[in-house]
């Protein structure tokens, strides 16, 4: 072993008492360890003419602000510029038409911390269903009613408190859950909508249902249970109430 390699080994024994490390981390093993990475250090910094450390530290802030800036965004949704800034976003992958917006398949955007949507949300078709559950959305823009649903919609778990006039123009090819929300009343548009699977809404606070909700057309059953309904308007064309 030559003498520049023992004077290391030496001062690398050293720093490691000196640091309070344990009598195990001062063993040759740690020590030989640390040579190691010092070595490591002296080529990279050598060949590259920067130093390691700072790359990698470098490194993770861009990876550390890419996710605070993603998840700011989940929270502040409205300063999205338009639909499409917000579908690239979440990845999703859509076709732009002379009638709006496009996606094939289902939409997934449920447990997103999402607070609100873009108002320009209702230029959307959609060829399957819409995931909208488990978010923290307090209320929907008046595009909403616009949309175009091949398949379910499901905004159950979060926290909206009333629907915007428009959501009855909805066309849903499969059910729609509003399960778990903090709804007090429907807009009097709901009795137009035309459901093709099972309408859940259960677990709110409605006290009453407009007039015109005896004229829905529900191709499931009405699931009501946990609300605080008093009275309800004459039913027309439900399959099954509960």
């Amino acid at each position: 072993m030559n003498k520049n390699l023992l004077k290391r080994i030496a001062s690398v024994a050293t720093e490691l008492d000196q640091s309070g490390f344990t009598r195990e981390a001062k063993s040759l093993d740690a020590i030989f360890l640390k040579l190691a990475q010092e070595e490591m250090e002296d080529i990279y910094k050598g060949y590259f003419g920067k130093d390691i450390g700072k790359d990698i530290g470098k490194d993770i802030g861009k990876d550390i602000g890419k996710d605070i800036g993603k998840d700011i965004g989940k929270e502040n949704t409205n300063n999205f510029k338009d639909l499409t800034d917000f579908l690239d976003y979440f990845e999703v992958k859509y076709t732009l038409t002379s009638g709006g917006v496009e996606v094939e398949g289902s939409l997934y955007l449920y447990n997103n911390e999402l607070t609100s949507l873009p108002e320009s949300f209702g230029n959307l078709k959609i060829g399957g269903s819409l995931y909208l559950g488990d978010n923290e959305l307090t209320s929907l823009p008046e595009s909403f009613g616009n949309l175009k649903i091949g398949g379910g919609l499901y905004l159950g778990y979060n926290e909206l408190t009333s629907l915007p006039e428009s959501f009855g123009n909805l066309k849903i090819g499969g059910e729609l859950d509003l399960y778990n929300n903090k709804l007090a009343s429907l807009p009097e548009s709901f009795g137009n909508l035309k459901i093709g699977g099972n309408l859940y809404l259960g677990y709110n606070e409605l006290t009453s249902l407009p007039e015109s909700f005896g004229n829905l057309k529900i191709g499931g059953g009405l699931y009501l249970g946990d609300n605080k309904l008093a009275s309800f308007p004459e039913f027309r064309n439900l399959n099954i109430i509960y």
